[in-house]
């Protein structure tokens, strides 16, 4: 077909640059809505991974299970089948293995409340110790038994307060997945 105006084959060209960049912007807003779709949709994780991963928690352990409704937690009281058997302040639940994405435990912080209570403890009696003025230390060393008393009285209350406080502090470790 022959060309007999200019104007004519530059509008059919952009009629068609047009209709290819409509194309291309629909293309692309589907991508868009659809990978996060199929992204969520394909879970590698499978129930028996779940299984092993729960042969961790001990019966007792208060965990979260995070599912495809709200977060639950309470305490671990085992895996049936197909459930996760969860006991908590309403009633006991059971949640089905196939909806679980997630399961953390409480870890507790007492270890960590006791040795940093212990050290501050330690400090403290050192320094109380040594705002008494008839403890000096000396070459003879007759006052070491007084600080040495002050920082161990110390050190077992700092620990003991820690351990409280650590214990009222917790974490959530992962155990699935």
């Amino acid at each position: 077909m022959p060309r007999s105006h200019p104007r004519e084959v530059d509008w059919f060209f952009a009629r068609e640059l047009s209709l290819h960049g409509v194309i291309m912007v629909k293309r692309l807003a589907l991508l868009i809505v659809c990978i996060p779709v199929f992204a969520s949709a394909a879970d590698p994780r499978s129930v028996s991974d779940l299984s092993a991963a729960l042969q961790k928690a001990k019966v007792g352990t208060t965990i979260r299970v995070e599912r495809l409704g709200e977060p639950v937690i309470g305490r671990f009281d085992g895996v049936s089948r197909d459930a996760l058997l969860i006991s908590g302040k309403p009633h006991d639940v059971e949640i089905p293995l196939d909806t679980v994405r997630s399961v953390s435990a409480l870890e507790s912080a007492r270890g960590k409340g006791i040795l940093w209570g212990a050290t501050i403890g330690l400090a403290a009696g050192l320094f109380v110790a040594s705002q008494d003025e008839g403890a000096t230390i000396t070459s003879e060393g007759t006052d070491a038994v007084t600080y040495g008393f002050y920082g161990l009285v110390g050190t077992l209350l700092g620990g003991a307060v820690g351990g409280v406080v650590g214990s009222s502090i917790g974490s959530w470790e992962p155990l699935y997945p």
